[in-house]
């Protein structure tokens, strides 16, 4: 693609309110590099910058949870490989609203446990989840996989709203799970 049909396509993709979209393997350097192209978008913006803050914290959260969570793709050969952890991640933005989804094989073992902490998330007020958010820093208990289990609180504390969720199942071990974060513009 020449570069001049590249321009066009980021500036479609500005148009229509998609600042970044990605499909692909997860590490590290890829965290860093999404964050800073949303953080670019983010300052040049007229967005009030508490809103700015939100939704750069959420993504920060969104891909720490991916990189950390991320179980391998069924129809990879290789279970074991980094490649075989693919993702997608994208940040749009409407009129009133961001949007950060994100979407990650998961087996249906971990998916249930999963879902089950968001539907809890999701039936508590501000004060509740910054009660649990507090109980849980205090505790500061570490998962097997190097977490604290804030991520998910945190996300929804920061969003104000209810964290949304999709599953297609691939087969009786895997499922796809997308989860959209909104975060609506302060004036």
């Amino acid at each position: 693609m020449s570069n001049n049909h590249l321009y066009d396509f980021f500036r479609k993709l500005d148009q229509d309110g998609v600042m970044l979209s990605y499909k692909g393997f997860i590490s590290p350097e890829l965290i860093s590099c999404i964050l800073k192209i949303v953080e670019n978008k983010l300052e040049s913006s007229e967005v009030n910058p508490r809103t700015r803050k939100k939704v750069y914290n959420v993504l920060v959260e969104s891909l720490q949870n991916l990189y950390h969570h991320v179980d391998a793709d069924p129809n990879s050969n290789d279970l074991q490989s980094a490649e075989s952890r693919s993702v997608i991640v994208s940040v749009i933005q409407s009129h009133s609203t961001y949007y950060i989804q994100t979407g990650n094989f998961i087996t249906n073992d971990h998916l249930a446990t999963l879902l089950s902490k968001v539907d809890a998330l999701n039936q508590m007020d501000e004060l509740q989840l910054k009660t649990l958010y507090q109980q849980r820093l205090s505790a500061a208990v570490i998962s097997e996989k190097g977490t604290a289990g804030l991520g998910l609180i945190d996300m929804a504390r920061k969003s104000g709203n209810k964290l949304e969720y999709w599953v297609s199942e691939i087969n009786p071990n895997y499922s796809f799970l997308c989860v959209q974060i909104k975060i609506n513009k302060e004036k």
